[in-house]
């Protein structure tokens, strides 16, 4: 089974030349995953390009990442822990000593030059609403059905939207307000930068419009005409103040609430 996935990615010379099932039991199938996952984490993943020898700048810039990525999930909330497990490090939500939820496991790729969250979301709904994550059910991963790429601060930033996603519904009854720029502190005028390019500017025109190109719209409506996705988006996702990006600064403002209540 494996020289043949080997053979399929094309990214390797076998000495083997061919592969069979005929004695294969199924018990022995469940294993594949497994087998490739390790392969994987050494820098010889069977669909992904063959690793270069890494160099310290590039490890010391893979420990940065890793260690942006494992601050940027704690601060959502004093309740997330993380164990460290062989070849992965997995997150939880613990509230009140009560069962961990699992919110999503970070792994390493290519010997750390970049990291693959796989996350505890509904496929279906994750894939709707956040663009950037991919379905990966079929790789039996438990609960874990989506994931991301993580390789710059900016994915870290949709990996801490998701995360909010997940932990929202746990941590509120009533629905959540709408949004408005007052929330935020924001007042007209304040400029707000697009993510995906900082040249694109727009400006608060009241509590719930910005003024683009001299058009007075929702920011929802202007991210939808800059992405053009197939499905809806919150235009918070995709606009920063000073920075940081809208819905992580409403989340930080909302925890802070919630702290001094």
């Amino acid at each position: 089974m494996l020289i043949e996935k080997y053979q399929e990615s094309g990214n390797f010379d076998l000495d083997n030349s061919e592969g069979s099932q005929a004695r294969i039991k199924d018990d022995y199938k469940s294993k594949l995953d497994y087998i490739l996952m390790i392969l994987d984490y050494l820098g010889y993943g069977c669909e992904t390009e063959i690793e270069e020898h890494i160099t310290e700048k590039e490890i010391e810039s893979s420990l940065k990442l890793e260690d942006e990525i494992d601050k940027s999930i704690r601060i959502i909330s004093p309740d997330i822990s993380s164990d460290q497990l062989k070849l992965y490090k997995a997150y939880y939500l613990n509230r009140n000593n009560e069962n961990k939820n699992g919110l999503c496991a970070i792994w390493p790729k290519n010997s750390g030059k970049w990291f693959e969250a796989e996350l505890y979301f509904n496929s279906k709904n994750a894939l709707e609403k956040f663009p950037f994550l991919y379905d990966i059910s079929s790789r039996a991963r438990g609960n874990r059905k989506t994931a991301m790429k993580i390789s710059k601060k900016d994915d870290i930033e949709d990996l801490v939207s998701v995360i909010n996603e997940i932990i929202e519904p746990k941590q509120t009854i009533k629905k959540r307000e709408r949004f408005t720029f007052s929330m935020l502190g924001l007042k007209a005028g304040d400029e707000l930068v697009y993510i995906r390019d900082p040249k694109i500017k727009c400006y608060v025109n009241d509590d719930s419009t910005v003024r683009f190109n001299g058009k007075v719209m929702s920011i929802t409506s202007l991210a939808t005409d800059l992405i053009k996705p197939k499905n809806k988006i919150s235009g918070s996702l995709f606009f920063m103040y000073k920075g940081e990006r809208l819905d992580i600064l409403r989340t930080r403002l909302e925890l802070g609430k919630n702290k001094e209540k």
